[in-house]
C-alpha cells in the first residue's frame, strides 16, 4: 500500500513538473525610456538579461529582467519602455491602453521607421500578451459613424483577428505619467480615417469592415519611405 501511495505521489509530481513552462535566459538591450531609445542609449545603468517564459509570433511573455552583474531584478524594470531582442525592437505592453495593458509582456514592432511604428497582436496566438479587452470611444462625428463593437479589433484577409498598436515618431504623444516615454496606443477606426484625411473611400471600407490589417501595414510602410 505504501509503495502504491509513493508511486502515485511521484506520478503526480512528474505531471506537475512536465506542465511547468520552461524559462530560459536571453541577452537583451533595454531602454528605460523612449528618449533613451531615440538617443541610442541602451542598458542604463547596466547590462541585463531577460528570462522568457513564452515566445509567440509577435510577443514575449517573461518572468524577470535581471542585472548581469548581480542576477537581481533591475530596479523598476516593469517601467522599461522597450527592449531589443534578436535585433528586433519590442515594446512594454504594460505601457499602453488600460483596456489591453498586460504586465510581463513585450510586443514586437512589425513596422518601424521615421513615422509609423506598428505592433500587431494576433488575438489567439498572442492572447497571453493581451490583457483586458475594451473598445475605447474616440468621439467626433467620424468616430460616431464608424464606431462598432470591437472597433479596435482588426482582421487580415484570412479572417484572423488582431489588435494593432501604433505611435507616430514624427509627433509622439508623451505619457503624462512617464514624461520621457512615447505612448504606443491601440489603433481605432477613427485613427485610420484621420491618417487618411477622412478619405471617403477609406471610411466606406471601414464602415463595411473591409479595411484589413495588410492595408494598414502597407500604408504605414509607404508613409515611412
Amino acid at each position: 500500500m505504501k509503495k502504491q501511495i509513493l508511486f502515485l505521489l511521484l506520478l503526480i509530481n512528474s505531471v506537475i513538473i512536465s506542465g511547468q513552462t520552461e524559462v530560459r535566459k536571453e541577452s537583451i538591450d533595454y531602454y528605460f525610456t523612449y528618449n533613451d531609445f531615440v538617443n541610442n542609449k541602451p542598458n542604463i545603468p547596466e547590462k541585463a538579461y531577460i528570462t522568457i517564459k513564452e515566445e509567440n509570433p509577435n510577443s514575449i511573455i517573461y518572468k524577470e529582467i535581471l542585472a548581469e552583474s548581480t542576477n537581481k531584478k533591475i530596479k523598476k524594470g516593469y517601467t522599461i519602455w522597450g527592449i531589443k531582442y534578436k535585433d528586433q525592437l519590442f515594446h512594454n505592453l504594460l505601457l499602453t491602453n488600460y483596456e489591453i495593458a498586460q504586465d510581463h509582456a513585450f510586443g514586437k514592432f512589425t513596422v518601424t521607421g521615421k513615422k509609423f511604428n506598428v505592433i500587431i497582436l494576433d488575438t489567439k496566438k498572442d492572447k497571453k500578451a493581451i490583457g483586458r479587452n475594451g473598445n475605447p470611444y474616440g468621439g467626433g462625428l467620424v468616430a460616431s459613424a464608424l464606431y462598432k463593437p470591437n472597433n479596435t479589433e482588426w482582421k487580415d484577409r484570412d479572417g484572423n483577428n488582431y489588435k494593432i498598436l501604433v505611435y507616430n515618431a514624427e509627433f509622439p504623444t508623451m505619457s503624462p505619467s512617464y514624461k520621457e516615454n512615447a505612448l504606443v496606443m491601440l489603433l481605432t477606426a477613427k485613427d485610420v480615417a484621420n491618417f487618411n484625411n477622412n478619405d471617403p473611400a477609406i471610411i466606406k471600407k471601414l464602415s463595411k469592415g473591409e479595411y484589413y490589417l495588410e492595408e494598414f501595414l502597407e500604408f504605414a510602410r509607404k508613409e515611412n519611405e
